[in-house]
């Protein structure tokens, strides 16, 4: 039939007849597609051939596995190009009957084995040409199946792995750096709204920044009819009030954008500028270049506050409210201000501002040349007029994220929208490429922690091929710690020869001292042995705890006792620890009086001989 339905369990038999009156000799192709009302089905299609009045032959063969000959069964094995199909039996074995004469490739593609196409295969008349095929198959094997590294703040590790092809097929691949949870997200996707006009009573909210564990919002605090004080509101990440201190100035609004510069906030709304702590402690007041000062955005690049009211340019100043710069404003309506240093296209400064009524729109300046460029007109539901913004990587540790004040009366909000993955602290090379069967590919990961705050960074790389599984998914985490202050090697004692030791010229000495052991395992221990006698020192540098010596080498002449203190110094790096004790020992020239002056004696004493000689009682 040429439509119809089949229950569920049940199969139809669709019949195609061929008719080849007023026909002229040759081969004609077609296609049957057959159309489904099911959603996202795609149709069927199955390619027609007919030859009318033409020689025709077959092609027939078996599909095995290369590895091991074995036959594979359901292989679908594609006549090239009229896309004619057959699976293959329990055998492995296909065959395609009354094909017309010519020239034809056959195709094949299983799953977990390499695509296969064959060489051109000559089909005669009444005759069957060999198929046969054998199919390769490639393999992703890693010798790690994940990597987790400690790497201090500020510090850099390099991890290298390898790949191995143990498969009899080249294997292809590409890779992805990929992070885990909302922070794999696309620029401009809406990541988290708090509702806080409800929730702070307050229908007149204006700024918002975030330091890193809260936000600090400005509020008119006016709810009704009420209008109070002024406030800052402290808000928890999750949007949850914690506190509020009153604002400084006397904006009858309060203050509108608000700016963070790592230590102080930044705040006006008037002429005045303001600079407060976080617990609301004024540290800075200077006068802006503009009546009203509506928007505020710290640039760390240059040490500036940029700053602008709704309708003015916008100028630069330092902390210190010394003038430095002026930017045209471009036209725009500005309401608030933030600073990308990451920007990708070098026009770090952000400008959130509104044509006309509810549209919130986002444009990007160049500092230097005063370009701008559109970024997004951010989506109009939910409605509200763009307030103060500000840029941070610090809300979400992955991420770049865009924190928006939306005013709309008692639903005022805050909008967290993503601006880009942080995936610059996990570098993969290569991120494509071949290798080739029975070989080894190496990789190099280095993990970077710039920047980054005390945490764990978990991401995945992610390889697809066209190996067994086609996927391979390697799991990484960065513990970023604190960073490492350089530690001196450890205390140690001296040990032979022992304090006081009398010692002889001749004799190959032995001077043996305990292991200082350096806590930084990257940082090697040296040691200098020292010797000195009256004002004379003498130091040789060693890698070991032992010195084998003549005494005769230490002094060059060394014909009386000599008293000789000797010490040792462990350095590491620019550390240097000396042992706990120095030693002392009395140094003889010879055990025997010997030959000449060497020998004699230094002290002599004339005593009394009994029986006395002259007096012999």
């Amino acid at each position: 039939p040429a439509s119809g339905s089949i229950a569920g369990g049940e199969q139809e038999a669709i019949g195609v007849t061929f008719c080849a009156e007023d026909l002229d000799p040759g081969v004609y192709y077609a296609a049957l597609n057959i159309g489904l009302d099911i959603e996202d089905q795609p149709s069927i299609e199955i390619p027609l051939i007919m030859s009318v009045e033409s020689a025709v032959g077959a092609i027939g063969g078996v599909v095995t596995d290369a590895a091991d000959d074995e036959p594979i069964s359901g292989a679908h094995v594609v006549l090239e190009p009229s896309g004619l199909m057959r699976t293959t039996d329990n055998q492995g074995r296909f065959e395609m009957t009354d094909l017309p004469v010519g020239t034809y490739n056959l195709s094949c593609n299983i799953t977990d084995h390499l695509p296969y196409l064959s060489e051109d295969i000559e089909v005669v008349e009444d005759e069957t040409a060999d198929g046969s095929m054998a199919i390769l198959h490639a393999e992703f094997n890693p010798d790690q199946q994940e990597i987790v590294e400690e790497v201090p703040s500020g510090e850099q590790r390099r991890v290298e792995f390898n790949v191995s092809n143990d498969g009899n097929g080249d294997l292809e691949f590409s890779a992805e750096r990929r992070l885990l949870g909302p922070a794999d997200a696309d620029p401009w996707d809406l990541r988290q709204t708090f509702n806080v006009g409800d929730s702070l009573q307050d229908s007149r909210l204006e700024g918002v920044v975030f330091d890193g564990d809260n936000f600090f919002v400005s509020g008119g605090n006016r709810w009704g009819r009420e209008d109070s004080t002024n406030m800052i509101y402290v808000l928890d990440r999750e949007g949850e009030f914690v506190r509020r201190f009153e604002q400084a100035g006397g904006a009858a609004s309060g203050m509108r954008d608000l700016a963070w510069d790592g230590e102080l906030i930044w705040g006006s709304g008037e002429r005045n500028v303001f600079g407060f702590d976080r617990e609301g402690n004024l540290e800075v007041t200077f006068a802006g270049h503009y009546v009203s000062n509506q928007a505020l955005a710290w640039d760390p690049d240059r040490e500036m506050l940029w700053m602008a009211g709704i309708t003015t340019n916008i100028a630069g100043y330092t902390r210190d409210g010394e003038y430095q710069a002026e930017l045209d404003r471009n036209g725009f309506r500005i309401y608030g201000l933030a600073y990308w240093p990451d920007d990708p296209d070098g026009y770090p400064l952000y400008v959130y501002h509104s044509p006309g009524g509810d549209d919130q729109v986002v444009h990007k300046i160049d500092p230097d040349s005063n370009d701008t460029l559109l970024v997004v007109a951010l989506p109009a539901d939910p409605e509200g007029r763009p307030a103060g913004t500000c840029i941070v990587n610090s809300f979400d540790i992955y991420s770049w994220v865009m924190v928006t004040l939306v005013n709309n009366g008692v639903a005022d909000r805050i909008d967290i929208w993503q601006l880009e993955a942080r995936l610059d602290w996990m570098l993969l090379d290569p991120l494509e490429g071949v290798i080739a069967a029975g070989e080894s590919g190496g990789f190099t990961l280095d993990l970077d922690a710039e920047g980054m705050p005390e945490a764990a960074f978990e991401g995945e790389l992610v390889f697809t091929h066209n190996g067994v599984g086609g996927e391979t998914v390697i799991p990484i985490t960065m513990n970023v710690t604190g960073v490492n202050e350089p530690q001196p090697p450890s205390d140690f004692n001296l040990l032979e020869p022992a304090d006081g030791d009398t010692l002889y010229a001749g004799e190959v000495l032995s001077f043996i001292w305990e292991q200082s052991v350096d806590p930084d395992e990257e940082d090697v221990v040296g040691y200098r042995l020292w010797f000195g006698a009256a004002d004379d020192s003498v130091e040789t540098a060693l890698a070991d705890t032992t010195l084998d010596v003549l005494p005769d080498t230490l002094f060059a002449e060394m014909d009386r006792p000599l008293e000789v203190t000797w010490w040792v110094q462990a350095v590491s790096g620019e550390d240097t620890v000396e042992c706990l004790q120095r030693f002392g020992c009395r140094f003889f020239p010879s055990h025997d009086v010997g030959d000449g002056e060497a020998g004699l004696p230094e002290e002599f004493a004339i005593q009394t001989i009994c029986p006395n000689p002259f007096n012999a009682r």
